[in-house]
Order: structure tokens, then sequence, then C-alpha cells
């Protein structure tokens, strides 16, 4: 992970990139989130059963607002973590895969804290790539790390 002026650079899902600001408070963590799941406050209150004004006034930096009732259904929405969302520790995203993904990097002799995000990322998309597409794959791959050398 790359720091630049104070913001972190990711990689994740399908975006190409996206730059991670500090988010000290809820409010700021809650704003990203929905601003990184490329929806409206309004559409997030509508999506959670809520007022618009509830997911405004948690978002405002002014009100402070140290957690939400409804933080468990954000996360689900938002496809984060619901933990991050409310403390701002451990990974942001939510991750279905954890297991799988602990399974095959204990295999691999791997461990999950040495790896970067782009590095997970990278090794989900080859793990997606159908057995008879892998040597097209491996031929890219080859090429591509003799090119950087």
């Amino acid at each position: 992970m790359r720091v630049l002026n104070k913001k972190y650079t990711c990689q994740h899902f399908d975006k190409i990139a996206c730059i991670i600001p500090d988010m000290d408070t809820y409010g700021e963590r809650l704003k990203w989130a929905i601003k990184n799941a490329e929806i409206t406050q309004t559409k997030l209150a509508r999506m959670a059963g809520i007022q618009p004004q509830t997911v405004q006034y948690l978002c405002d930096k002014k009100n402070a607002a140290q957690g939400s009732r409804h933080n468990s259904k954000f996360s689900e929405i938002l496809k984060i973590n619901a933990y991050w969302l409310e403390t701002g520790k451990g990974d942001r995203f939510a991750n279905e895969n954890k297991e799988a993904d602990d399974d095959l990097l204990q295999i691999l002799g791997i461990h999950r804290d040495s790896l970067d995000l782009d590095q997970i990322e990278i090794i989900r998309a080859v793990m997606s790539v159908k057995k008879e597409d892998r040597s097209d794959l491996k031929k890219i791959v080859k090429k591509y790390i003799e090119s950087v050398k």
C-alpha cells in the first residue's frame, strides 16, 4: 500500500484504484463507503429502510456521530466490514471468501499479513482463471515479469 499525502492507494474488487483518505470518525468512514459504493445517501437510507435525514446526520462531521444502530445494515448494503465502519480498525472490505483465501495462503505457505491488497487481488484473479486458459495467463505473466526486470 502506497501512502500519498496522508492518503492510501489500494486496489480492490473490480475498481482499478481508489484513494482512501485518513478517516478518524464514523461519519467520514460512512461518507467514504457511500461514495465508494457509488450510491447516494438517500439511496442508502431507502435500502436500509430509514429516513434520509438519519444518514445525512451520521455523515455530517459537525455531529460527530460515534456509530449507528444501523451499522450492520449499512455494512451489508455497502459491502464493507461492519467492524471497520464502527471503529476504523481492521479490513475495510467485507471478505466473503476469507476462509477460502486463508486456506489457500496456508497451502502456499504465505501469511496473510505479509501480503498487500494488490497481491491478494492478483492471487484471487489468477485462481478464478479457467484451467484451459491458464497457459495463456502464464505466458502473459512471464512476459510481463521479464519486461520489468
